[in-house]
């Protein structure tokens, strides 16, 4: 019963760290002592089961050893608390923290391809964090880019350098020049040879809950500079607030990756 109640302990404890985006990488902690607190859940349980008393199934030894492995391997399929922990892992997923796979190099060199991260859906954004989110040039892919530009501001990417209602924005170490395009598109030919929504001469003032997002990698990002269809009412080049699934907050894996992105 006292590894059982610890283990209860331990798992209540990483579900709060892991619906506190400041605590995420801390409840990645109570992973591994959760299988060790596991596996010395059924040694115990084998042990008691030595030492008592008590009649148990069969005379022979090898009839109860299978029936013990088939409810062992049967518990998380039929258990109330398995159960009870995979509705917690669905909401915990629907309403707090999702994790992703990094494909592209679009955000290299903070992000790079096969990193593992997840992102938090309560944490508030602002300018400079990276974001998850959906729009209709991906179809159903889930894309990361970093919140540039916030509602009610002019942007525009000049000569290399991004200006903010008209004024030279100052950029994180880790974001490189951003690159003025032009579309190059076959499919709305009304933009092809033209500048990039926040490209030279052609500068985006978002509206309310608009957003404007850009690559790290400038050269090769397909962002706010260049995407073809509108969300909705909204501009060309603009994300609505709604589209954002969540905040980019931890790098998990692989270990000599793990870091905080907050």
């Amino acid at each position: 019963m006292f590894w059982f109640v610890t283990l209860l302990l331990v798992q209540f404890a990483a579900i709060a760290c892991l619906a506190n985006a400041k605590l995420f990488l801390v409840g990645l902690l109570a992973i591994p002592e959760t299988l060790i607190l596991v596996i010395w859940s059924y040694i115990d349980a084998f042990l008691c089961a030595r030492k008592s008393d008590a009649r148990l199934l069969f005379s022979k030894r090898w009839p109860r050893y299978a029936v013990g492995f088939l409810l062992l391997f049967s518990t998380p399929f039929v258990s109330p608390w398995a159960l009870a922990s995979e509705w917690l892992a669905n909401h915990l997923k629907d309403r707090y923290v999702e994790g992703f796979v990094m494909s592209g190099q679009s955000m290299m060199p903070g992000l790079v391809p096969r990193d593992r991260f997840v992102i938090h859906k309560q944490a508030a954004w602002g300018r400079w964090n990276l974001v998850v989110f959906h729009h209709p040039d991906y179809e159903n892919q889930n894309i990361i880019l970093r919140v540039v530009g916030l509602p009610g501001e002019r942007i525009e990417i000049s000569e290399g350098k991004l200006l903010i209602d008209d004024e030279l924005a100052e950029m994180p170490e880790s974001v490189g020049e951003y690159i003025s395009y032009r579309y190059h598109s076959q499919q709305h030919v009304y933009l092809d040879g033209q500048w990039g929504a926040g490209c030279n001469g052609n500068p985006i003032t978002l509206g309310e809950n608009e957003y404007y997002l850009l690559g790290d990698n400038s050269r090769i990002a397909r962002d706010s500079r260049l995407w073809e269809t509108p969300v909705g009412n909204h501009q060309l080049g603009a994300l609505p607030r709604e589209n954002i699934k969540g905040t980019v907050t931890a790098i998990y894996w692989p270990p000599d990756r793990v870091r905080s992105l907050r």
